[in-house]
């Protein structure tokens, strides 16, 4: 072979290995800086599990990790988080707006030092019927003890399939002795639009119109799910048939939920005109 065609045939090659190099450098050094941040996360971690002042549980260290991530976005923007995949568990309850349980809404009060508390039971609901009142401290659930429980691990304990049943060990504002109250799941109906108040005549149902001199309807939205729009629906036509003149939506503390509920809660009202526009960072988007 003439030494031209080898040197050329030579320098082809060395250009060939010099791309593929490049080629392989780049997303490797990408790679070392998202091992780098990483490994600063796990030395974190491992710090805190070795060191602190006490012991963390699988858990707790679960928890940590999930509020790094959360900090580190909402440092982004206050729009941006991370849900875990218990909290979007419990999203997507509450956007179907039905889940099997008892029908009561608890939380950890301040006030009896984050015990687990009832804030309030739905009416006509198990939880209802058998006695649960505001206010109650659930002491146990099940006969597991709650004082050491996380209010996921309760919500998640209380939910279930219908027509199993749950004891709640409750003890009532201001009694000295808990009770036992014995009760079976349902299909729990959680409604996203609230009135007022409740109807005198059938406490399960709201009372839209606010001001029944001036005819003023009240409607609060508390989360946009699948059957919102349908539940402001039935709202409106109500306030329709009381002769309603005006019409105040409250969605104060509305964290949000499905974009396609409130476009179509918009398009009740509004007769012409785009209703929201999105843009992604690429122009395909």
């Amino acid at each position: 072979m003439p030494r031209r065609n080898l040197a050329w045939l030579l320098g082809v090659v060395s250009l060939t290995l010099l791309g593929a190099a490049v080629l392989y450098s780049a997303p490797t050094r990408e790679k070392d800086k998202d091992y780098e941040m990483v490994r600063l996360m796990v030395d974190t971690l491992h710090e805190v599990r070795e060191r602190y002042v006490t012991p963390v549980d699988e858990e707790r260290e679960k928890k940590l990790v999930s509020d790094m991530i959360k900090g580190g976005l909402e440092r982004l923007d206050p729009h941006s988080t991370y849900i875990d995949p218990e909290e979007y568990k419990q999203f997507t309850k509450t956007s179907k707006g039905k889940f099997g349980g008892i029908g009561v809404h608890v939380g950890a009060d301040p006030q009896t030092r984050g015990q687990l508390t009832v804030i309030s039971p739905m009416p006509g609901t198990p939880a209802y019927k058998a006695g649960v009142l505001a206010g109650d401290v659930v002491l146990k659930i099940d006969g597991k003890a709650t004082e050491q429980m996380r209010l996921g691990e309760a919500v998640d304990m209380i939910q279930g399939d219908p027509g199993q049943t749950i004891t709640l060990t409750v003890r009532h504002e201001g009694a000295a002795e808990p009770i036992e109250l014995t009760m079976a799941r349902e299909e729990i109906h959680v409604p996203s639009v609230l009135g007022d108040l409740r109807r005198a005549d059938d406490p399960a149902r709201w009372d839209y119109m606010i001001d029944k001199t001036n005819k003023i309807g009240y409607i609060r939205i508390t989360n946009f799910g699948e059957t919102t729009t349908a539940e402001v629906r039935v709202a409106v036509e109500q306030l329709e048939k009381e002769g309603v003149r005006g019409l105040v939506i409250d969605l104060r503390n509305n964290p949000g939920g499905l974009l396609q509920s409130a476009v179509e809660i918009c398009d009740l009202f509004l007769e012409k005109g785009a209703i929201v526009s999105t843009r992604g960072r690429n122009h395909e988007e």
